[in-house]
């Protein structure tokens, strides 16, 4: 759906809106997809594994907490380097 719904404009080829203020990080990834080759789409040598990663709702603390201080919070920078380092 989300897909289809890029493809749905009359003065552009790809949009990179949704109709509605639900499913951005879906809208964002189905955007995306656009660009990138995507594993079962043609050469096998030219596929590029790849995620999408919304990390803008969690980028910034408003007030201190046990994880975070205020400001920008780096959280998503700990999640990376956990991944990466548990080879996940």
């Amino acid at each position: 759906a989300f897909e289809k719904e890029m493809k749905d404009s009359k003065i552009a080829d790809l949009r990179n809106l949704g109709t509605t203020r639900w499913g951005g990080s879906n809208t964002a990834a189905a955007y995306l997809k656009n660009f990138v080759q995507c594993r079962g789409e043609g050469d096998d040598e030219k596929q590029i594994p790849w995620a999408h990663l919304d990390i803008a709702g969690t980028a910034w603390g408003a007030k201190s907490n046990v994880l975070v201080a205020d400001g920008g919070t780096g959280i998503h920078v700990r999640t990376l380097h956990h991944m990466i380092s548990e080879g996940l």
